[in-house]
């Protein structure tokens, strides 16, 4: 199965500062922010069953497998395989629409679309509705991308959101 997903980057108005609980990346206090339509990220994920290992390629390179951002986006993959009782290793693709690092949340559309698109994979889901079905939908999926980035909620949502101090999604 291959999957492909897009999401928006967004950018804080009010931001967050320190984390409340570490362990699920709640926030300390309520951040407000606004997403970005124009830039995206876009990851494709595909079972890769005779793989002993996920392939990550990010903005056309190989990510080394001893690498922290590799091991960042396997523990993600892990939490997403475990969920839906499947073990299959991925081949990932991702590619942003803006350069990463430039203060606008790359991150946070990264794990918006890995979330997305592994799990469409995974589950065999060819569209959110489908996704919605193997108990996937908007608000889940903002809770589990939110495990990789905490920002990647609010990208999971369009326009202004609220993501809010120690909520329980």
């Amino acid at each position: 199965m291959k999957a492909t997903a897009t999401a928006p980057s967004n950018i804080a108005l009010l931001k967050y500062w320190g984390k409340r609980d570490a362990a699920r990346n709640w926030p300390a206090n309520d951040s407000l922010s606004m997403t970005l339509s124009a830039a995206r990220t876009v990851t494709t994920a595909e079972i890769a069953a005779s793989e002993a290992v996920d392939t990550i390629v990010y903005g056309g390179r190989a990510l080394a497998p001893e690498s922290k951002e590799f091991k960042k986006i396997v523990r993600h993959l892990d939490r997403l395989r475990a969920l839906t009782g499947r073990h299959e290793r991925l081949t990932l693709t991702t590619e942003n629409s803006f350069p990463a690092g430039c203060g606008i949340a790359s991150s946070a559309s990264g794990f918006a679309a890995l979330t997305a698109a592994a799990g469409a994979a995974l589950t065999g889901a060819r569209d959110l509705s489908a996704l919605a079905g193997h108990g996937l939908d908007a608000a889940r999926l903002a809770e589990l991308a939110r495990q990789g980035s905490g920002s990647a909620c609010r990208s999971v949502h369009g326009g202004y959101v609220r993501w809010r101090a120690g909520a329980a999604a």
